[in-house]
């Protein structure tokens, strides 16, 4: 009986026991596992905590040569120091912090070197130690440009700036200007020109010239009034005249005779063409090379269809034959007493010309030929005769001769298709009645009305 009570004693025991280990063999500790990655530091061993609430201690700080290890972060790259919160413990969880690192900077240098960009003198390449400033040069210098900043990465860069590193300083120029201003280079020249702005290093054509001298054509740009300069064309394509900036550069016209001219058998001068084919005016000087012009030549401005009025001063003594032909835009010309000579059509086809002579009628027939104011068409053009150039007015849109107190009407020059002959003309602070309409003083205008004051006595042939 007491060995059976054993017996089952010890089975109970056994059962128990077994029963228990079954129970603990079913319950799984779940931990939390904090992982390091030292970022290129030495290595350091996972830390893990139980659930029972083990207290987490920091491991042994990493090295790094060259860094200084400042903490963890639990996001990689990134300067937000990670501390252990027991409140986020996940059971079975994981989480991995990275490394922060400093970089040991006290015995670092760094160089920075100069890029002139065609300045000189060569800047040489500065070595200066971490959180040390750039010793800004002296300014470089480079021909026709100014000096601006040092830039880095197209930024003007502080000098005030600490370095941290190695960078390269480029020089930035300023391309210098200057101003051509366009001298006409005579007191009687009409026209106003505007300076031109150029830049170093940049191509641009010269203003083209806008003065107009009488009797001249012009022939070139000059940096000195007397030609003896540098010389340039009209229009022509210029580059680095100067190298300073802000410098004033002074170019004059240089002006040419507009005549040709032939040297006759009496050592006097025979005008026998134009140079320049855009006349409007023309004064036929009284001398070339300080010797006497006496005549005008054979077709010497045949065509020349922009020319308006003709001034022949004193001293002249032939007109050749067509020395005016077809110059269809032509509408006065006077002639002065010197005239011995004129011969056939001069003005031949010169359809708007009126002429005025400074005698009183027509020589010889063998002096001035029969046909010395015919066209083609045998039809004379209108002549006033005995007129000196002072008698001639030129008042609004009309041509005056002025004689013995009164005016003549001898020419409309307008091109309105009404016109109000007046009473009296002023000149000089003079008024002189208006009493003659000249011979065609109003053909081939586009008039449809005209009216006359009371003053007109007389209107002669063709006025109309």
């Amino acid at each position: 009986m007491k060995n059976r009570t054993i017996n089952k004693i010890i089975t109970l025991a056994i059962v128990m026991i077994c029963v228990s280990l079954v129970f603990v063999s079913c319950i799984t500790v779940k931990s939390f596992t904090v992982q390091f990655d030292t970022q290129g530091g030495t290595a350091v061993n996972d830390i893990v905590l139980d659930n029972d609430g083990d207290t987490y201690i920091d491991p042994v700080n990493p090295i790094k040569e060259g860094y200084v290890f400042i903490g963890w972060s639990n996001v990689s790259g990134t300067l937000d120091e990670w501390i252990y919160d027991s409140e986020k413990f996940v059971s079975g969880g994981k989480i991995t912090v990275y490394a922060i690192w400093e970089i040991v900077v006290d015995s670092i240098e760094f160089s920075v070197d100069f890029v002139m960009n065609g300045g000189e003198p060569k800047e040489a390449t500065q070595i200066i130690e971490n959180n040390g400033k750039v010793l800004k040069p002296n300014d470089p210098v480079k021909k026709g440009y100014t000096f601006d900043c040092w830039k880095q990465n197209d930024v003007e860069y502080d000098f005030k700036m600490a370095v941290h590193g190695d960078c390269v300083l480029s020089a930035n120029w300023v391309a210098n200007k200057y101003l051509i201003r366009y001298n006409s280079n005579n007191l009687n020249s009409t026209g106003v020109m505007v300076d031109s702005s150029h830049a170093y290093d940049s191509e641009q054509a010269l203003t083209r010239n806008t003065y107009t001298l009488l009797n001249s054509t012009f022939s070139h740009w000059n940096t000195k009034a007397d030609g003896t300069g540098e010389s340039y064309l009209d229009d022509e394509i210029v580059e680095n005249i100067t190298t300073k900036n802000n410098k004033i550069i002074d170019l004059y016209a240089i002006w040419g005779d507009c005549f040709n001219y032939k040297l006759k058998s009496d050592n006097t001068y025979e005008i026998i063409g134009l140079n320049e084919s855009g006349m409007t005016e023309v004064a036929i000087p009284t001398h070339y090379n300080q010797i006497p012009v006496t005549s005008i030549g054979k077709n010497a401005f045949t065509g020349q269809t922009k020319i308006r009025n003709v001034n022949i001063p004193s001293g002249i003594e032939r007109i050749s034959e067509r020395a005016f032909y077809n110059c269809d835009n032509l509408e006065s010309i006077l002639i002065p007493k010197s005239v011995k000579f004129i011969d056939d059509m001069p003005f031949g086809n010169c359809n708007k010309l009126f002429i005025y002579v400074d005698v009183a009628s027509a020589p010889s027939d063998d002096d001035w030929k029969y046909g010395w104011n015919f066209s083609e068409s045998l039809v004379p053009r209108p002549v006033h005769w005995d007129v000196s150039l002072d008698e001639i007015i030129i008042h609004e849109d009309s041509r005056y001769i002025i004689k013995e107190g009164n005016a003549l009407l001898a020419q409309y020059l307008g091109n309105s298709i009404s016109y109000d002959v007046k009473s009296s003309v002023n000149y000089n602070n003079v008024d002189y009645g208006i009493i003659t309409v000249g011979e065609r003083a109003f053909e081939n205008k586009r008039l449809q009305n005209i009216s006359f004051s009371n003053s007109i006595q007389r209107i002669e042939r063709k006025a109309f």
